[in-house]
């Protein structure tokens, strides 16, 4: 269990430094709470976490772009962090 809540924190860091890079506050905050939660209660923090992936503007909406051009490289590191965010919770 140890080491699951240790690779989920991981993943939510560096998922925090990506939010943090391109100024999305509301996932920032939302993903900083859910990394404390963590702490406190992980199986309420995981549920959490998966319900952020699904309806209309969801993390599963979220695309990174500059100056209204959507950023390959970026997203396709978001979309691997997502990636393993998700099989962390199912």
């Amino acid at each position: 269990m140890k080491n699951e809540i240790e690779n989920l924190e991981s993943i939510i860091e560096k998922l925090i430094a990506l939010f943090e890079e391109f100024n999305l506050k509301k996932w920032e905050k939302a993903y900083k709470n859910m990394l404390l939660c963590l702490q406190e209660d992980p199986e309420y923090a995981k549920y959490q976490l998966r319900i952020s992936f699904g309806g209309m503007g969801s993390f599963n909406d979220l695309i990174l772009h500059r100056d209204g051009i959507a950023l390959i490289e970026e997203n396709d590191y978001l979309n691997e962090l997502r990636d393993k965010l998700y099989a962390h919770l199912t």
